[in-house]
């Protein structure tokens, strides 16, 4: 996310956003982000003839190129994972779709577990993020037996799945992913006991929320909103946090 302007974004970076001066691919930093979604709005219907003057049908590049990224976000998907009308801990669509969107790969115990949970809490707005961070850090997944630990199992800080599970229930919230830490220049220690990388996590997400918050008020933050939506009209409710979550997602692929 970065200023846009009619000569194009700056080259700079807000709350630690950083770009890559040297890139210009519209997936790898904001300016080649944004200078994609500014093309697909410019774009014109282009006609184009056969050889021997028989006109083919009428190309639309900017419907064409809209589709493409729409699909790469995958905003449909994205929509199924908010269906929270069922009950998540049974409802193995939701689970294939939620699991699917974001990857969740932990062992069918672990799921059950997850979405139990989920289910308890899909209309508690009030939850936080240390809650749900301290019990899924508390259920043990298998790992590959090795000698050093030869049951197979262990507990994982779950800062990630966490995070997407609080901005599944109240969409204020902010992701936490290795697009974000990267791009607001955070990182975690690994070497960290379990409960002290908890403790270090929450901390960490705290400043997430800030950051991101203060990017969202921003110049910045709400030209990238504006232009969010101008794009994908069919998008905008969705929450401010996603959108530009969508954009820090795109600048890693």
């Amino acid at each position: 996310p970065c200023a846009h302007r009619s000569s194009g974004c700056r080259s700079g970076c807000h709350q630690g956003l950083r770009v890559n001066p040297n890139n210009e691919s519209p997936r790898s930093n904001p300016r080649g982000f944004c200078r994609y979604l500014y093309f697909l709005q410019g774009c014109d219907i282009i006609k184009k003839q056969k050889n021997g003057g028989n006109k083919m049908n009428i190309v639309n590049p900017k419907e064409a190129m809209m589709q493409s990224l729409h699909d790469a976000c995958n905003f449909n998907l994205y929509r199924k994972t908010l269906e929270l009308t069922k009950n998540i801990a049974t409802d193995v669509e939701f689970q294939k779709n939620f699991t699917n969107y974001y990857r969740v790969r932990r062992d069918a115990d672990w799921l059950h577990k997850f979405y139990s949970f989920f289910e308890e809490n899909k209309n508690n707005k009030t939850i936080t993020f240390e809650e749900i961070l301290r019990y899924l850090s508390n259920i043990e997944h298998n790992v590959k037996q090795t000698t050093k630990n030869p049951t197979g199992k262990a507990k994982t800080v779950e800062a990630s799945f966490a995070s997407k599970m609080l901005a599944t229930i109240n969409p204020s919230h902010p992701i936490w992913d290795s697009q974000v830490l990267h791009y607001l220049n955070i990182e975690v220690d690994g070497a960290l006991c379990h409960e002290d990388k908890i403790e270090e996590c929450i901390k960490v997400y705290q400043k997430i929320e800030r950051d991101i918050a203060t990017f969202i008020a921003s110049v910045d933050g709400l030209q990238c909103i504006e232009l969010f939506d101008k794009v994908f009209p069919s998008c905008k409710n969705f929450s401010d946090y996603k959108k530009i979550d969508f954009f820090l997602w795109n600048l890693g692929k």
